[in-house]
């Protein structure tokens, strides 16, 4: 793309050449002489003298280039959006899959699947799975028996949906996300632990997105859901029976014991535990590596080990690096006050 048709995409101005064409989107100090790259956080300023980029987005306010041959400047009301619309347009995009089904994969002759579906090489589409119009299941993805998969939903490589897993419309579960796995749950007994049978069910709403390699296990009875709207990172594990509400967002390496509620609209931060049978109320938001104990009332926003009050919890952390010095003062002021004590006898 040329730089006039950037600016005009992103709605800049421009300052440089507006025939120079660039290939691609990169940072700063990645950037080559093909490359539009962004100034979106003032720390980085020093960065643009060395960059190679052709062009770079700056604010409205960035002040007018000196003499010399830096890279061309276009202004923008915000230049991390106007780089994410630069980068998609300049991005490669790989080639939608072919629909119909492939000839190595296997479709049980008793499921349901919509004649515009992309069933991709060594599928397994079991009995009676039911797949709507536009779904796209890429390689070796395993839809299991009776599971239902909305239309326009997704499913990246080696996705498994163990039976009777039902997923909304407009769904996208990245490559290794289980869904319906056995919830862990086992019973003391004198020949030692025994597995408390799990026959529910995994539901998610519309619009789901699913993270590589999550796993949200089946609810005991009933169904573990999501609703329409949640967003899970990576690495997320979503326990038996766990109800998330709509909107919500759930970032890397989360884990979520059985039967925990959240809202709509929670954010819960990177490598967050939550206790099972906890409930987070609308609108929570909950701070990384916290470990919520207990339940948390309607937009509150929290941090800790155990999660309480953000503005609390930081304050009490810049305290922390101080509590040996804090100790021995204190042992000191006991010994002199026990010292005065004894001379006032």
């Amino acid at each position: 793309m040329t730089l006039a048709e950037i600016a005009s995409l992103v709605g800049g101005t421009l300052t440089g050449d507006p025939a120079h064409s660039v290939t691609g989107a990169e940072a700063l100090l990645d950037a080559s002489a093909s490359d539009i790259s962004f100034l979106a956080d003032p720390r980085y300023v020093d960065q643009l003298a060395g960059t190679q980029a052709a062009a770079v987005l700056v604010g409205t306010d960035h002040p007018a280039p000196g003499p010399g041959d830096g890279p061309a400047l276009l202004r923008v009301t915000d230049p991390s959006t106007a780089m994410t619309q630069a980068a998609a347009a300049l991005a490669s995009t790989a080639r939608p899959p072919a629909v119909g089904v492939h000839p190595n994969a296997v479709v049980d002759p008793s499921a349901t699947v919509a004649a515009d579906v992309s069933v991709g090489p060594f599928c397994v589409v079991g009995p009676e799975a039911v797949l709507h119009a536009g779904v796209i299941l890429h390689a070796g993805v395993i839809v299991g028996e009776g599971a239902q998969v909305g239309a326009g939903s997704e499913l990246h490589p080696r996705v498994v949906l163990y039976p009777f897993v039902r997923i909304g419309e407009q769904c996208v579960l990245e490559a290794g996300v289980v869904l319906g796995s056995r919830g862990f749950g086992y019973d003391a007994t004198p020949e030692g632990w025994q597995p408390v049978p799990q026959s529910g069910i995994v539901e998610l709403g519309d619009r789901v997105d699913i993270g590589a390699n999550c796993a949200v296990d089946c609810a005991r009875i009933g169904a573990t859901r999501m609703g329409d709207g949640v967003k899970l990172d990576n690495l997320v594990h979503v326990a038996h029976n766990v109800q998330i509400g709509d909107h919500s967002l759930v970032l890397g390496q989360v884990g979520i014991a059985g039967s925990a509620h959240l809202g709509k609209w929670v954010i819960v931060a990177g490598q967050v535990g939550i206790n099972g049978h906890r409930t987070l109320g609308d609108g929570v938001q909950v701070g990384g590596g916290s470990r919520v104990f207990d339940d948390i009332p309607a937009g509150s926003e929290v941090f800790g080990v155990p999660a309480h009050e953000k503005k609390t919890a930081i304050r009490n952390l810049r305290v922390a690096p101080r509590l040996h010095e804090m100790r021995k003062h204190i042992r000191d002021l006991e010994t002199r006050l026990a010292e005065l004590e004894e001379q006032s006898r």
